[in-house]
C-alpha cells in the first residue's frame, strides 16, 4: 500500500526569522477547505509558543482532525538549552493540547542522537527530523536511510522526510514551489516515489505575506518564488494533492503509520552527529 504523510510545520512566518509573526495563520481556512475536499489525514508539528500566542490556533486545528505533535517550545537552533526548550514545549503541549504528544520534529531537522535519547526519556515514540539529504552550513544527512527505521540503543522510530531516490531531494511544498510541480514530476518519471512519503510543509508557505517584507535579505531571496511568483502559493500544496492521490496514495496519520510498521523494522546505528 502506498501512503503519504501530509505534515505541517506550525510555527512563526519563516521559521521566526522575522520575528514572532504570525500571519501564516490566518490561511488555515484556505488549507482547511483542501483538507476536507480531499479528506487527508494531517498531521501537526506545532511549537509550544504558537499554541501558547494564538489562543484560536488549536480550534483551527482540531476542526481539521489533526494529529498534533511537538515541535519545540520557541523553534530556536543551536542554543546551549535546546533540551530545556523540547522539555518547555512538551509540558505547553500537554497543558494546552491535553495530551501528551507522541511525536516531535526539530526546528530545521536540525537534531542529535543526545537529544533523540532525551525524546525518549519524555515519552516520545517517533521523530520526524530527518531529511536523508545535504543541505550547505546545517545537515550533511546523505548517510542515512530513506526509509523508516528504529534508532539503535532507543526506543524511538525515526520516519524520515521523503526525497527523490538516489538524488536526495527533499519532497515538500518548499522545494516543488521553488523547482516546480513538473519539474518533480519528471525527477518520479526517472527516479520513482518512495512507498512511504513524508511530505511536509509550512503555514507560511501558503499564502503571499506582509511579513515577506521584514526579512533579511538573503532569506528573502529564498523566499522569492513562492511569496511573489505565485499568484495561489496554496494552489501548489493542492495541484500535489491532486496528483499523489491519483496515483493510489493513501492519506494517512503518522502515529498510525508508526503503529502498523513498528514491528518489522530495522535498525539504525547512528554514529556521530
Amino acid at each position: 500500500m502506498k501512503t503519504i504523510c501530509f505534515t505541517i510545520d506550525v510555527e512563526p512566518d519563516f521559521g521566526g526569522l522575522g520575528g514572532d509573526v504570525y500571519c501564516g495563520m490566518n490561511d488555515l481556512g484556505k488549507l482547511e477547505k483542501i483538507v476536507r475536499k480531499y479528506d487527508l489525514k494531517l498531521t501537526a508539528f506545532v511549537t509550544g509558543k504558537s499554541l501558547e500566542d494564538n489562543p484560536d490556533l488549536l480550534k483551527h486545528l482540531k476542526s481539521m482532525k489533526c494529529e498534533i505533535e511537538q515541535h519545540s517550545y520557541s523553534h530556536k537552533i543551536g542554543h546551549d538549552s535546546k533540551l530545556n526548550d523540547i522539555k518547555k514545549g512538551i509540558q505547553i503541549h500537554e497543558k494546552i493540547v491535553g495530551n501528551s504528544p507522541h511525536g516531535y520534529r526539530a526546528p530545521q531537522g536540525i537534531i542529535t542522537q543526545k537529544e533523540v535519547f532525551f525524546l525518549e526519556s519524555m515519552g516520545i515514540k517517533f521523530d520526524s527530523s530527518i531529511f536523508p539529504s545535504f543541505f550547505p552550513g546545517r545537515y550533511n544527512r546523505l548517510n542515512f536511510p530513506v526509509v523508516p527505521y528504529m534508532i539503535k540503543d532507543s526506543t524511538i522510530m525515526e520516519l524520515p522526510f521523503g526525497v527523490v531516490h538516489r538524488i536526495r531531494i527533499p519532497i515538500s511544498l518548499s522545494y516543488i514551489q521553488l523547482f516546480g510541480l513538473s519539474t518533480f514530476k519528471l525527477l518520479f518519471k526517472f527516479f520513482g516515489l518512495p512507498e512511504l512519503l513524508v511530505y511536509d510543509f509550512h503555514t507560511y508557505e501558503l499564502g503571499k505575506l506582509s511579513s515577506y517584507n521584514q526579512l533579511p535579505r538573503l532569506p528573502k531571496f529564498g523566499y522569492y518564488r513562492a511569496q511573489r511568483l505565485y499568484s495561489n502559493p496554496v494552489g501548489v500544496f493542492e495541484e500535489f494533492v491532486k496528483y499523489i492521490l491519483s496515483l493510489g496514495y493513501e492519506s494517512k496519520y503518522m502515529i498510525d503509520v508508526y503503529n502498523e510498521i513498528k514491528p518489522n523494522l530495522s535498525v539504525w546505528d547512528w554514529k556521530g552527529d
